[in-house]
């Protein structure tokens, strides 16, 4: 599939608004990030959450866990797929408190458009680092 300029906004869009979503504990705008049937690992939590009802738990726990932190998406490096209307993401995000990076780690993502947007179908987060508590 060839991915133009407008597909590459869209898909940095909703990855960047998955973030906010987080960071604003809205879980309806979380889950809407993701494909009815989306899903959600976290490797160092040895967690998957699956569909838009685990999705939102997610989110509730995430933003209870860490809403005083701000969590920031960039390096997006997106490729296209032989598949039509999927592509995947390879991108690093992190999480700041109090103006100190808190965590790091590595998105590795797998989107598919679905009626002109583009939605994650399957998110691994990797922590690459996190302060000692």
């Amino acid at each position: 599939m060839n991915m133009n300029g407008n597909d590459i906004a869209l898909i940095t869009n909703t990855l960047n608004s998955c973030m906010v979503a987080m960071d604003n504990g809205d879980t309806e705008w979380f889950a809407d990030c993701y494909t009815e049937d989306g899903e959600c690992t976290i490797i160092k939590a040895n967690a998957t959450k699956t569909g838009r009802d685990e999705l939102k738990g997610l989110c509730s726990f995430l933003y209870s866990k860490f809403s005083h932190c701000k969590h920031w998406e960039g390096n997006i490096s997106v490729r296209s797929c032989e598949s039509i209307n999927q592509c995947t993401n390879i991108s690093y995000w992190k999480a700041i408190s109090d103006n100190e990076i808190v965590s790091t780690g590595i998105h590795r993502d797998v989107l598919v458009k679905c009626d002109n947007e583009w939605k994650i179908k399957s998110r691994v987060i990797e922590h690459t680092y996190s302060k000692p508590i």
